[in-house]
């Protein structure tokens, strides 16, 4: 039984559906949006990300946000998704990561790139 607040596995394409997205070589795909807050703005941070997400071979986005935390949605293979959560985590030198909100959001399956934004 689950408890208050626990998504339930296979709702909404979530892993363990048993329709999870997958690209043409059969790997699962998965997206998720970040939120990073802490020392990260003025470090250097946004440009870590998308040289981490370009390496791994992901799309999405990175920005700043008026309150001092960068927003980030990253997409593509589960795996590559997961190195790319545990660089956020760490960060650049001279960043405090205090906390990384993750949120599942559905893939939408298109080469989009990795870019910076505002």
């Amino acid at each position: 039984m689950r408890g208050p607040g626990e998504a339930r596995a296979g709702l909404c394409g979530l892993p363990g559906s048993g329709d999870d997205a997958r690209d043409k070589d059969g790997s699962v795909i998965v997206a998720r949006r970040y939120r990073v807050t802490g020392r990260v703005q003025g470090v250097g941070f946004r440009f870590f990300t998308e040289r981490c997400a370009l390496r791994e071979g992901l799309h999405g986005w990175v920005r700043n946000t008026r309150d001092g935390a960068v927003e980030a949605e990253a997409e593509g293979d589960a795996e590559a998704v997961g190195r790319f959560e545990a660089a956020l985590r760490a960060g650049p030198p001279g960043a405090r990561v205090e906390d990384l909100e993750i949120t599942e959001v559905a893939p939408l399956l298109r080469a989009t790139g990795f870019m910076v934004r505002g």
